[in-house]
């Protein structure tokens, strides 16, 4: 089960989309509260987070997983993120913003082996 968290609905659609089209059980959520109440309600093997949300933003929700799930790998989605930050702050992998639905599924595929 994959959580992907995106405050633009259209992305966060794409993503569950692409994922669900790969095979994978998808949660979508539209907001950091959603998407920690949904972490509270169910576990996760993965989740993508869009970084720059209103708040609870982003990173907020990527402690809050670490706290909740701390085994679940997180894929930060962003267009202003640098790895090195995603990796520092204790996320797996960052894919930038836009991606296609091969780099999508290419991340979520390798951290799931």
């Amino acid at each position: 089960r994959v959580l992907v968290v995106d405050d633009e609905v259209m992305i966060g659609e794409v993503a569950e989309a692409y994922l669900l089209g790969a095979g994978f059980e998808v949660t979508l959520t539209t907001n950091g509260t959603d998407a920690i109440q949904a972490a509270l309600d169910m576990t996760f093997n993965l989740a993508v987070i869009d970084l720059n949300m209103p708040p609870p933003g982003g990173w907020a929700v990527l402690n809050a997983l670490r706290t909740l799930q701390p085994g679940v790998p997180v894929v930060i989605a962003s267009g202003f993120a640098a790895a090195a930050e995603v990796a520092a702050r204790g996320g797996a992998a960052l894919v930038a913003k836009p991606y296609s639905r091969d780099q999508l599924i290419s991340v979520v595929s390798e951290l799931l082996e």
